[in-house]
């Protein structure tokens, strides 16, 4: 009798065992989706901060500001950034010297498209002016039942300076279909001001040499010098882009010259942060292990700011090329296309 009931009870132990082990992965798959989302979250969140940017500074790039190129470039941007693909929304937008057309509009145009991609659907609204009022001005993260709320500040701009965008990003999930919740959402919003000119808000621009191939890309000569000054406590910073594989290298993979013309006093510096923040010379020649990239003859640095000799600091290694459709390329006027400047 006992025996027998101890097998009674060793079923009872089975079922619940089953229970217990369908909960836990109930509530693992649950886990599993709610980090999705939160990634989602994080990714849009850097992709459309990066768009408003590209577009805004592309709006900045012209005497007469076109808004039709600034959605463009958010709109490729967030293309790219995503890997997603749509058809563009810009033609809503006006274009300098189409009827109609204001540099600032009194009124905000709307251009409203669909991104698809792996990672789901995205429906995206880029906005041009931003007034005040617009709930694009509102904190990013409200939390529910939150009282947040954001003023707006002179370094903000006018309305007709800042460029917006929101994306809807729904995603197909991968385990709460199970219990009835096939997909879900999350949603952010970014705005830029386009600068034109120093001042509060400005940014320190460094020397970048976009060129992928070009031997002697970066040479000064004939006495001539480059001097990248820091902005304050920001120090300078030099890129040079090149692999040094061009067809007019002839046998030299130098891409780096501060001398090229024997004894001309040329110089290369890169000065130091103020607060003594070390600058630096990048160059992807370096990273191919390219031993000629620079003359180390030419490196004969002194402490002081700004440098002494032919080239200062001594370059290193640049990490990979600069990618195209980096937001740097349109600091440089070149536009966010994936065929490059």
């Amino acid at each position: 009798m006992l025996t027998e009931l101890r097998r009674r009870d060793d079923g009872a132990y089975a079922i619940l065992s089953a229970l217990l082990l369908t909960v836990i992965i109930g509530v693992v798959a649950i886990v599993i989706d709610i980090g999705l989302l939160r990634h989602d979250r994080r990714f849009d969140k850097l992709a459309t901060d990066s768009a408003v940017i590209a577009g805004a500074t592309r709006l900045g790039q012209q005497v007469s500001a076109s808004p039709r190129a600034a959605c463009q470039a958010t709109w490729n941007y967030l293309a790219q950034n995503l890997a997603a693909t749509g058809t563009s929304p810009c033609g809503t937008f006006l274009a300098p010297g189409d009827a109609g057309y204001s540099a600032c509009p009194a009124s905000a145009t709307n251009a409203s498209g669909t991104l698809t991609g792996s990672g789901g659907t995205y429906d995206v609204t880029i906005t041009w002016p931003v007034f005040d009022t617009d709930p694009l001005m509102e904190p990013d993260i409200r939390p529910a039942a939150s009282t947040l709320t954001q003023a707006v500040v002179p370094d903000d701009g006018t309305p007709c300076e800042r460029l917006g965008a929101s994306v809807h990003h729904t995603r197909n999930l991968l385990f709460a279909p199970a219990i009835g919740q096939s997909n879900s959402d999350t949603a952010n919003h970014s705005v830029a001001r386009t600068r034109i000119g120093p001042g509060v808000g400005g940014i320190a621009a460094p020397l970048v040499i976009l060129d992928p191939t070009a031997c002697s890309a970066l040479t000064a000569e004939g006495g001539g010098g480059v001097l990248i000054a820091p902005n304050g406590p920001v120090p300078g910073l030099i890129a040079v882009n090149s692999d040094g594989t061009g067809g007019n290298c002839n046998g030299s993979t130098t891409t780096i010259d501060s001398n090229a013309m024997s004894a001309s006093n040329s110089a290369i510096w890169a000065q130091d942060g103020t607060g003594g923040e070390a600058a630096r010379i990048l160059s992807y020649a370096v990273n191919t292990g390219q031993t000629d990239a620079y003359n180390s003859a030419q490196v004969t640095c002194a402490n002081s700011n700004p440098p002494t000799g032919a080239l200062c600091p001594r370059p290193s290694a640049l990490s990979s090329q600069i990618s195209r459709l980096w937001f740097i390329d349109n600091q440089y006027n070149c536009t966010a296309t994936t065929t490059g400047c």
